[in-house]
């Protein structure tokens, strides 16, 4: 990745591991622990596990807008720095297998637990509403029988253009259709519209548009294709808007003490989908433009977490529904509830960190290479042509 935005990838990274963290939280009932924690102050830390601050980390829809502002300046960069009509054809024919093959990996992944019986999130689901209360999100998962014909459906059709996550086998994958439809639009609107003099006002025009229309995702890519033009295009002269935004965001204690603030009060309205959308937007805005942030990012472990963050996010649902649940469910009888929620967590993350590195070596990595031969194919067939 260009050393320029290495920051990117370490924060993609935290974005990845904010959802895990996320639908451990989901799993657990945040009430049933928050109501525990609050009984019982003399545990050490307990308080901050229910202060807002600690809501950011476990803003799992926030960290998904995050993706799709970083996905939309990502795939744009060579666009703009390029600007060649092969490269965009290219583009646009390989993004489907390059979302399609990892995302596929990872439904044969879950079709395989599913039909030895290795998925036990129902059983936990039934613990949990007898001893606590009812949790939905692990009723709702894998509650249907495994059928071959339809996991290929599942995979190859319906996680981009049908999903419907009662029968999905992995319940994540409900992004991958905003991730295909958003990344088309910028090929799209970069095709039109890369060439005028009044682009960027366009750019702004598509994000406002988003909002009445709660078309969210298109509104973060806009976003990220717009920051990505600033960046990245040197062959059309700047507009007013990119002088206006190379000008503004510039005194590093007021960036830091914004990003703070956001962070704060995205833990307050964390569960308002409208707030994550702008906190996503003003996080990224604020981190490009903000070295001393940058600099928490590159470092080797969030590189890493980076680079493993697409694996981490497709595998994570399947282990929470096998291993964690059965987990869980062995240390019942063993361990109090606090005690068993925080060594399936940390048994959780452990083990989806190393099978994640695994899946990004043999999957995600020759799924990038496989993606880009397609798009070589399409590239030099419109060459000849």
């Amino acid at each position: 990745m260009n050393k320029k935005i290495l920051y990117l990838e370490g924060f993609r990274g935290i974005a990845a591991f904010i959802v895990l963290i996320s639908h451990l939280k989901e799993m657990f009932n945040v009430e049933i622990y928050k109501n525990l924690l609050l009984n019982f102050v003399d545990i050490p830390f307990s308080k901050y596990f229910i202060h807002p601050f600690f809501h950011f980390f476990t803003n799992g829809n926030l960290a998904v807008h995050l993706f799709w502002v970083m996905s939309g300046y990502v795939i744009s960069i060579k666009l703009f720095q390029l600007r060649d009509q092969n490269y965009l054809i290219s583009s646009f024919m390989k993004r489907y297998f390059r979302l399609m093959i990892p995302a596929f990996s990872s439904i044969i992944f879950a079709f395989i637990l599913l039909s030895f019986g290795l998925m036990f999130n129902n059983e936990l689901a039934t613990y949990f509403e007898i001893e606590y209360s009812r949790n939905d999100w692990l009723f709702d998962l894998y509650n249907f029988e495994p059928n071959f014909i339809l996991m290929l459906k599942d995979g190859i059709w319906n996680t981009f253009f049908d999903f419907k996550y009662s029968s999905s086998y992995n319940g994540v994958l409900w992004t991958m259709n905003p991730e295909l439809y958003g990344s088309f639009a910028c090929f799209f609107i970069f095709a039109v519209f890369s060439k005028h003099k009044l682009r960027h006002y366009i750019y702004i025009l598509f994000f406002l548009l988003s909002i009445p229309l709660k078309i969210y995702w298109l509104g973060t890519f806009m976003i990220g294709f717009m920051l990505s033009d600033f960046d990245n295009n040197s062959f059309v002269k700047n507009t007013f808007i990119e002088n206006v935004w190379k000008n503004v965001l510039s005194k590093k204690l007021i960036n830091i003490s914004f990003f703070m603030v956001v962070v704060f009060l995205s833990g307050i309205f964390h569960f308002k989908p409208f707030f994550n959308f702008l906190t996503s937007i003003l996080l990224i805005l604020i981190l490009m433009r903000t070295k001393s942030i940058q600099k928490l990012f590159i470092n080797p472990f969030f590189l890493w977490l980076g680079k493993i963050s697409f694996s981490l996010y497709l595998i994570h649902i399947p282990i929470l529904c096998s291993l964690t649940s059965w987990l869980f469910l062995f240390l019942k009888d063993k361990v109090g509830y606090i005690e068993n929620m925080l060594i399936c967590s940390l048994v959780t993350i452990a083990t989806t960190f190393i099978l994640a590195a695994f899946f990004t070596k043999y999957i995600d990595l020759k799924s990038v290479k496989i993606a880009n031969k397609i798009g070589a194919f399409f590239k030099e067939n419109k060459k000849v042509g």
